[in-house]
Protein backbone atom coordinates (compact mmCIF):
# COMPACT_ATOMS: atom_id res chain seq x y z
CA UNK A 1 0.00 0.00 0.00
CA UNK A 2 1.63 3.46 -0.90
CA UNK A 3 0.66 6.79 0.59
CA UNK A 4 -1.24 7.73 -2.20
CA UNK A 5 -4.23 6.02 -1.41
CA UNK A 6 -4.68 7.51 1.67
CA UNK A 7 -5.29 11.09 -0.71
CA UNK A 8 -8.04 9.18 -2.87
CA UNK A 9 -10.26 11.84 -2.72
CA UNK A 10 -14.05 10.66 -2.82
CA UNK A 11 -14.47 11.91 -5.98
CA UNK A 12 -12.79 9.06 -7.90
CA UNK A 13 -14.57 6.74 -5.37
CA UNK A 14 -17.84 8.23 -6.92
CA UNK A 15 -16.52 7.64 -10.20
CA UNK A 16 -15.23 3.74 -9.22
CA UNK A 17 -18.52 3.13 -7.97
CA UNK A 18 -20.35 4.44 -10.90
CA UNK A 19 -18.35 2.51 -13.33
CA UNK A 20 -19.14 -0.55 -11.04
CA UNK A 21 -22.53 -0.01 -10.65
CA UNK A 22 -23.12 0.22 -14.98
CA UNK A 23 -21.22 -2.67 -15.15
CA UNK A 24 -22.89 -4.73 -13.01
CA UNK A 25 -26.38 -3.48 -13.94
CA UNK A 26 -25.46 -4.52 -18.12
CA UNK A 27 -23.38 -7.42 -17.87
CA UNK A 28 -24.72 -9.28 -14.38
CA UNK A 29 -28.52 -7.88 -14.48
CA UNK A 30 -29.09 -7.32 -18.43
CA UNK A 31 -30.35 -3.61 -17.61
CA UNK A 32 -29.86 -1.61 -20.32
CA UNK A 33 -29.56 1.38 -17.82
CA UNK A 34 -27.89 2.44 -14.52
CA UNK A 35 -27.15 5.56 -13.00
CA UNK A 36 -25.10 6.89 -9.63
CA UNK A 37 -26.51 10.36 -8.44
CA UNK A 38 -24.39 13.04 -6.44
CA UNK A 39 -24.21 11.82 -2.45
CA UNK A 40 -27.36 12.89 -0.54
CA UNK A 41 -27.90 13.29 3.47
CA UNK A 42 -27.54 10.17 5.45
CA UNK A 43 -31.26 10.30 6.61
CA UNK A 44 -32.37 8.91 3.57
CA UNK A 45 -31.34 5.55 3.89
CA UNK A 46 -32.74 5.19 7.48
CA UNK A 47 -34.65 2.22 7.39
CA UNK A 48 -33.26 0.46 4.12
CA UNK A 49 -31.92 -3.20 4.49
CA UNK A 50 -29.24 -3.94 2.01
CA UNK A 51 -25.69 -6.14 1.81
CA UNK A 52 -22.60 -4.84 3.51
CA UNK A 53 -18.78 -5.54 1.99
CA UNK A 54 -15.74 -4.39 3.99
CA UNK A 55 -12.63 -3.15 1.49
CA UNK A 56 -9.83 -3.60 3.47
CA UNK A 57 -6.23 -1.44 2.78
CA UNK A 58 -4.39 0.09 5.37
CA UNK A 59 -5.86 3.56 5.54
CA UNK A 60 -7.86 3.73 2.43
CA UNK A 61 -10.34 1.09 3.67
CA UNK A 62 -13.81 1.32 2.99
CA UNK A 63 -16.95 -0.41 3.49
CA UNK A 64 -19.55 -0.54 0.87
CA UNK A 65 -23.20 -1.63 1.06
CA UNK A 66 -25.89 -1.92 -1.56
CA UNK A 67 -28.86 -0.92 0.16
CA UNK A 68 -32.98 -0.34 -0.62
CA UNK A 69 -36.58 -1.55 0.28
CA UNK A 70 -36.88 -5.02 1.00
CA UNK A 71 -39.34 -5.44 -2.04
CA UNK A 72 -36.66 -3.67 -4.39
CA UNK A 73 -33.86 -5.92 -2.94
CA UNK A 74 -35.91 -9.12 -3.79
CA UNK A 75 -36.48 -7.42 -7.31
CA UNK A 76 -32.37 -6.94 -8.09
CA UNK A 77 -31.91 -10.35 -6.07
CA UNK A 78 -35.11 -11.66 -8.89
CA UNK A 79 -33.12 -9.79 -11.56
CA UNK A 80 -29.48 -11.85 -10.93
CA UNK A 81 -31.53 -15.12 -10.41
CA UNK A 82 -33.68 -14.52 -13.23
CA UNK A 83 -36.60 -15.34 -11.36
CA UNK A 84 -39.58 -13.73 -10.43
CA UNK A 85 -39.43 -11.37 -7.39
CA UNK A 86 -42.91 -13.50 -5.47
CA UNK A 87 -40.62 -16.73 -6.04
CA UNK A 88 -37.87 -15.59 -3.31
CA UNK A 89 -37.04 -16.11 0.18
CA UNK A 90 -35.46 -13.93 2.79
CA UNK A 91 -32.78 -16.13 2.72
CA UNK A 92 -32.46 -15.96 -1.39
CA UNK A 93 -32.81 -12.43 -1.40
CA UNK A 94 -30.20 -11.70 1.17
CA UNK A 95 -27.45 -14.03 -0.43
CA UNK A 96 -28.30 -13.03 -4.20
CA UNK A 97 -28.06 -9.02 -2.83
CA UNK A 98 -24.88 -10.04 -1.09
CA UNK A 99 -23.75 -11.69 -4.56
CA UNK A 100 -23.91 -8.01 -5.93
CA UNK A 101 -22.35 -6.09 -3.77
CA UNK A 102 -19.97 -8.44 -3.78
CA UNK A 103 -19.41 -7.95 -7.40
CA UNK A 104 -19.87 -4.00 -7.41
CA UNK A 105 -17.00 -4.09 -4.48
CA UNK A 106 -14.46 -6.39 -7.17
CA UNK A 107 -15.06 -3.80 -9.82
CA UNK A 108 -14.85 -0.77 -7.50
CA UNK A 109 -11.85 -2.15 -6.11
CA UNK A 110 -10.32 -3.42 -10.00
CA UNK A 111 -10.94 0.19 -10.88
CA UNK A 112 -9.04 1.43 -7.71
CA UNK A 113 -6.02 -0.24 -8.50
CA UNK A 114 -4.78 2.57 -11.24
CA UNK A 115 -4.85 4.98 -8.24
CA UNK A 116 -2.40 3.36 -6.00
CA UNK A 117 -5.17 1.60 -3.75
CA UNK A 118 -4.62 -1.94 -3.02
CA UNK A 119 -7.59 -3.70 -1.66
CA UNK A 120 -8.90 -7.21 -0.12
CA UNK A 121 -12.34 -7.88 -0.35
CA UNK A 122 -13.89 -8.98 2.96
CA UNK A 123 -17.23 -11.34 3.09
CA UNK A 124 -20.64 -9.63 2.60
CA UNK A 125 -23.46 -9.30 5.50
CA UNK A 126 -27.14 -8.68 5.03
CA UNK A 127 -27.74 -6.11 7.56
CA UNK A 128 -31.74 -4.89 8.73
CA UNK A 129 -31.19 -2.02 9.83
CA UNK A 130 -28.45 0.95 8.89
CA UNK A 131 -25.38 2.58 9.78
CA UNK A 132 -24.79 5.96 10.86
CA UNK A 133 -22.22 8.53 10.70
CA UNK A 134 -19.99 9.16 14.03
CA UNK A 135 -17.43 11.18 14.91
CA UNK A 136 -15.17 8.50 13.39
CA UNK A 137 -16.95 7.11 10.45
CA UNK A 138 -18.46 9.04 7.74
CA UNK A 139 -21.38 7.43 5.54
CA UNK A 140 -22.18 9.28 1.91
CA UNK A 141 -25.19 7.72 0.14
CA UNK A 142 -25.44 7.37 -3.35
CA UNK A 143 -28.63 6.98 -5.17
CA UNK A 144 -28.09 4.34 -7.38
CA UNK A 145 -30.27 3.03 -10.11
CA UNK A 146 -29.94 -0.72 -11.51
CA UNK A 147 -32.11 -0.43 -14.86
CA UNK A 148 -36.09 0.18 -13.06
CA UNK A 149 -34.68 -0.33 -9.65
CA UNK A 150 -33.68 2.06 -7.60
CA UNK A 151 -31.21 1.21 -4.78
CA UNK A 152 -28.44 2.91 -3.23
CA UNK A 153 -24.90 2.86 -3.13
CA UNK A 154 -23.22 3.62 0.59
CA UNK A 155 -20.10 4.73 1.03
CA UNK A 156 -18.67 4.11 4.89
CA UNK A 157 -15.35 5.30 5.80
CA UNK A 158 -13.33 6.45 8.02
CA UNK A 159 -13.36 10.61 8.86
CA UNK A 160 -10.70 12.77 7.54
Amino acid sequence: MNALAHKVPHTSWQSAIAGATHEIATYALNFLDSAVGNAVSPGVVAGLVGAHIPMLGGPSALEIALVGTPEHCRALAAAILQTEPSTLSEAETADAVGEIVNMLAGSVKRRMSSEGVDLELGLPLFIVGHVASTSQIEVTPLPARFGPIDMFVLMISRRR
